[in-house]
């Protein structure tokens, strides 16, 4: 039997410190360190809601405000957004408390999908949002994972229709085309005889001075 759990339930915080080994020389903090971090949290926190082990499907909309500089002390936050058949969309951010001011340094959403005791998906408990921040956050979550399917989908088409047959030979026939115009332009040029602009011919920068030579011509 599957319960509905509040956001609040699969909510996970814990902190790092940000040390030398995996900053940069210029000692900002690496972005695979920080994904990394980011994971394990949404992973907790999916496994937290569904009692389960969860697998990372997807990640998306990820931002960095600021960068991350040695020795500041993070707070990586995650909570479950909203849960579907299978899947559950992971909201997690990361910001530091330890300054006079909070500054949130990155943020991203996580899909993952809930798996049994045979490593086969299962479903996961719904999420029922208590306060109106979570309601936004269950529906704009809904509306993501539309887009997301959307996306895949229009990627999907237009792959299907640059390996078509027909996409092939426009390809072909384009190149003949192009290849054609080339030839016919340095034809002209070669029997012209007469003084030719060389950055009209190599589409050159406008800006730059125009250097004008003659081709073929009297010398």
């Amino acid at each position: 039997m599957l319960f509905t759990h509040a956001p609040t339930l699969g909510e996970v915080h814990f902190f790092e410190i940000v040390g030398q080994e995996v900053c940069d020389s210029r000692g900002i903090v690496r972005a695979s360190a920080l994904l990394r971090w980011m994971d394990i949290c949404a992973c907790l926190s999916a496994e937290k809601h569904g009692q389960l082990s969860s697998v990372t499907l997807s990640m998306d909309d990820l931002s960095f405000d600021s960068p991350i500089t040695i020795g500041t002390v993070l707070e990586i936050s995650a909570r479950v957004n909203n849960a579907f058949n299978t899947s559950m969309e992971v909201g997690v951010t990361v910001s530091s408390t330890a300054t006079a001011k909070p500054v949130t340094f990155c943020s991203a959403y996580f899909t993952f999908v809930s798996l049994d005791h045979h490593s086969k998906k299962c479903a996961v408990p719904k999420v029922i949002p208590e306060t109106e921040a979570e309601r936004d956050n269950f529906i704009l979550a809904k509306e993501r994972r539309t887009m997301r399917f959307g996306r895949k989908e229009k990627i999907a088409k237009m792959m299907e229709q640059a390996l078509s047959p027909r996409s092939e030979e426009r390809v072909r026939k384009s190149s003949l085309v192009e290849n054609s115009e080339i030839s016919e332009s340095l034809q002209k040029l070669a029997t012209g005889g007469t003084t030719k602009t060389l950055a009209a011919w190599t589409g050159a920068n406008k800006r730059q001075s125009v250097v004008r030579r003659t081709f073929f011509g009297p010398g």
